[in-house]
């Protein structure tokens, strides 16, 4: 074999050049705020206008006619234009505005929790960190030092107020942009820049070539983009989420398939957290919902409740705020009182759609540019139902979870289940997730109501998915629901419905949060010594709720404590981070299923059976059984990264097999695997079958696997002993492969051999020189493998 040269994989990014305000602190909130302020009191000052209010009231006109991408300085100068100040007032309102914030007794600052700890992480990781500021250098450096994070970067560049702003011409900001990534000493396709404002400094990073990433925060947190250019690479909502995108950026691995299921306002907060986060996401709602309007809508129009579906797209918009405003609108007197002006567009589309609510659904995600998919759990009518600890049954969603029932909840169950179907694209959204979130909300209206529906269902995807299972319990009881109930008493009854080792991790506040925020008898949810001690599920705990000032307290709905977004993402992070590394924290379920092999296109999962492994110092085992057309039959861990993404190949194989290959797990091993390739037609090597073994090894995707054929063969790039001179297979392999890409690669390979640099010299001399006698002995290896297959 020819020697390849190796070397370590250059890297996509080796420095990062981040923007100042509102990315490494709270800049909109503090030191903008106070120069509003100072330049609203010159204003009056100079007789702009009579008061300090009438100062503010025009500020926020010109916002609301231009958003952000006007700054200030052109308020002052439409100011000047309109003669309302002369040219001289106008500049001592900017001198005012820009003015050193410590000298007006500016409170102290301080960097966004964990910036320290993120900076000093990606220097270790290796990576040059450059800083950019906008402003006179004296101020800028005095912030610098205050926020105690100027030994952080490898260069720092304050540049005049103004420069870095765009106000959609970039022109200014390019030479900026270079100059950093030439003191970094980088070329701009190695450079990534961390702003906040599209129709500046990203849009400039991204005509030039930088990996652009968008920090959502501060007063140009709602700025949408307005063309691809201002569209970043990246986006995220705390500083602690760098390292994992730049590991996207580096390793060029996959988005994560996230899939969250429940319904009110839990699922809302948890996927609006989740927006930011690099991933395929998709929400799964319960459509079960009998009160409110609603309820309403659904009895007298006969759709299915577009309430809960509503608040999803609301959560995922990436539209203005006055959509977003418009959608969870509600009118507030008369006939039309709690009416929501976006259930009504859902019920209207509906219509229009002669019927089809997931159409509906579809039309309002295009209308809100929502990131993900929000699909209905199921589009069959039902009610919910409870049988009561007494005996009685309550009938409808709103009497299940009414706290003046006659006894407590015993057993709760879809009325008419027999002819209820899943949703079929949610199904497959869970079959084909690395993350399944069982989000906060009603503990049996949302959370168990989901997994209720029946007919290859949701909690029979679930088992069938080898994604981790993650369970976000609410933080405290819900009167009328799991009144008296413990934490682990919400997991003991979860896993009655879900099946038992299913969920793999639990998140759960372990903070106690004020007594004013439990009105109605509701208690703390709280971890116990006993989860703690326990190997599985794995605990997950820390602060997660909101303060009750920042609480969104909806229509006629009884208030409950909320989860906070950012700290739920806070432990989300190192759970989908170690999954989708494959470095597990300890345990996990275990679980068999027998799956035909891939030789028979055709299959339906049959037989699931749990088991509880004995404790050992291991993370228990996910285990799947295949039973092939060859009557062997196998059990196999799936509980690393690599395991679960060979289980993914394996089900693409099954529903999309590629032409002319195939391939499935070798007796008892999913870390080796037997393939096929065909001979394509019109070619030398038509109707030949040709055998491969695929070796993987736990570092991947992020490492190809080991690749050889059995069959003997005769090719410029094959060796004597089967292996593969393939650029994918060495030095040129990512992630982004799969087994399917793997083959079908190989089988191309085989009519578009590389003679240049050959494995087998003698074919490569007859492929460039006797290309008749090379078929000839192509030939006779096609027959071989016939008489190899008899």
């Amino acid at each position: 074999m020819p020697k390849i040269k190796t070397k370590s994989r250059a890297r996509n990014v080796e420095a990062i050049a981040f923007i100042l305000d509102d990315v490494l602190y709270d800049h909109t909130g503090t030191l903008s705020f106070l120069a509003v302020e100072r330049a609203a009191k010159e204003l009056v000052l100079e007789g702009a206008f009579e008061s300090w209010d009438d100062a503010h009231v025009a500020l926020r006109k010109f916002r609301e006619a231009f958003g952000y991408r006007q700054n200030f300085q052109r308020f002052i100068e439409d100011l000047v234009a309109a003669g309302e100040l002369s040219p001289d007032a106008g500049e001592r309102v900017l001198i005012a505005y820009n003015a050193r914030a410590f000298a007006y007794g500016a409170p102290h600052i301080l960097p966004f929790p964990h910036t320290v700890n993120t900076l000093e992480q990606l220097r270790a990781m290796g990576y040059k960190l450059g800083l950019l500021c906008s402003g006179t250098n004296e101020a800028q450096w005095e912030k610098i030092h205050a926020l105690g994070i100027a030994s952080c970067f490898d260069h720092v560049m304050v540049v005049p107020a103004g420069n870095l702003s765009g106000d959609g011409n970039t022109t200014k900001v390019i030479p900026i942009l270079k100059s950093m990534a030439k003191q970094l000493q980088v070329t701009l396709s190695k450079m990534a820049l961390v702003g906040r404002r599209v129709f500046a400094e990203l849009k400039a990073g991204k005509q030039i070539g930088l990996t652009t990433i968008r920090m959502k925060y501060g007063k140009y947190s709602r700025t949408m983009p307005a063309d691809s250019m201002e569209q970043p690479d990246y986006q995220m909502s705390a500083i602690e989420q760098l390292p994992a995108i730049l590991n996207l950026v580096e390793e060029r691995r996959p988005k994560p398939n996230i899939v969250a299921l429940g319904g009110g306002t839990g699922l809302a907060v948890l996927l609006k957290a989740l927006r930011e986060y690099p991933a395929n996401l998709t929400a799964i709602v319960t459509v079960f919902d009998s009160g409110r309007h609603s309820g309403t809508l659904r009895k007298t129009l006969g759709i299915l409740p577009p309430g809960d579906i509503r608040n999803c797209l609301v959560a995922l918009s990436d539209s203005d705020q006055l959509m977003n405003q418009l959608m969870n609108y509600r009118f507030q007197e008369n006939y039309l009182e709690g009416a929501s002006l976006g259930n009504l567009l859902l019920a209207a589309l509906t219509d229009i759609h002669n019927g089809s609510f997931d159409k509906a659904v579809v039309s309002v995600s295009e209308i809100l540019n929502i990131r993900g998919q929000v699909l209905p759990a199921t589009l069959d009518q039902s009610e919910l139902c409870a049988r009561l600890k007494d005996g009685t049954t309550v009938v409808s969603e709103v009497n299940v979870r009414d706290p003046g029932k006659s006894s407590p909840i015993e057993h709760v169950y879809l009325q008419n289940a027999d002819s209820i179907q899943a949703y079929p694209a949610a199904v497959q959204a869970i079959e084909d997730a690395d993350i399944i979130l069982i989000a906060p909300g009603g503990f049996y209206t949302s959370i168990i109501a989901t997994l209720l529906v029946p007919e290859t269902g949701i909690k029979e995807a679930i088992a069938r998915s080898s994604g981790a299972v993650v369970y976000i319990s609410n933080v405290a009881t819900q009167n009328g629901q799991s009144d008296g109930y413990s934490l682990p008493d919400t997991l003991d009854i979860l896993s009655k419905y879900l099946g038992s080792d299913v969920v793999d991790y639990v998140i759960a506040n372990n903070a106690v949060p004020s007594n004013d925020l439990f009105k109605h008898g509701e208690t703390l949810l709280l971890p116990t010594q006993a989860m703690e001690d326990a190997e599985r599920p794995i605990l997950v705990q820390g602060r997660a709720f909101q303060d009750m000032s920042t609480f969104n307290i909806e229509w006629k709905k009884v208030p409950m404590i909320q989860h906070c977004g950012k700290m739920l993402m806070s432990m989300l992070y190192r759970i989908i981070e170690k999954e989708m590394d494959g470095t597990m924290l300890i345990r996990t379920r275990s679980q068999f299923i027998r799956i035909p092999s891939s030789f028979s296109p055709n299959y339906t999962p049959i037989d699931r059976q749990v088991h509880k492994n004995s404790l050992s110092n291991s993370r228990p085992r996910r285990s799947h059984t295949w039973k092939f057309a060859l009557g062997l039959s196998f059990r196999e861990s799936m509980s690393t990264a690599a395991r679960r993404r060979l289980m993914r190949d394996f089900r693409k194989l099954q529903n999309d097999p590629p032409s002319g290959v195939s391939g499935a797990p070798l007796d008892n091993n999913i870390m080796v695997w037997q393939a096929v390739i065909f001979g394509p037609d019109d070619t030398p090597w038509e109707g030949g079958t040709f055998n491969l073994i695929l070796e993987f090894s736990e570092d991947y995707p992020n490492k190809a696997p080991h690749v050889k054929f059995v069959t003997k063969m005769f090719h410029p790039n094959i060796y004597n002993d089967g292996q593969i001179c393939l650029d994918i297979l060495q030095n040129q392999w990512s992630p982004i492969y799969d087994i399917s890409a793997i083959l079908t690669s190989i089988q191309s390979l085989l009519c578009d051999p590389n003679p240049n640099s050959p494995a087998n010299s003698e074919a490569a001399r007859l492929f460039q020189e006797n290309r008749r006698e090379y078929n000839r002995r192509v030939r006779e290896i096609v027959e071989q493998s016939w008489a190899a297959m008899s």
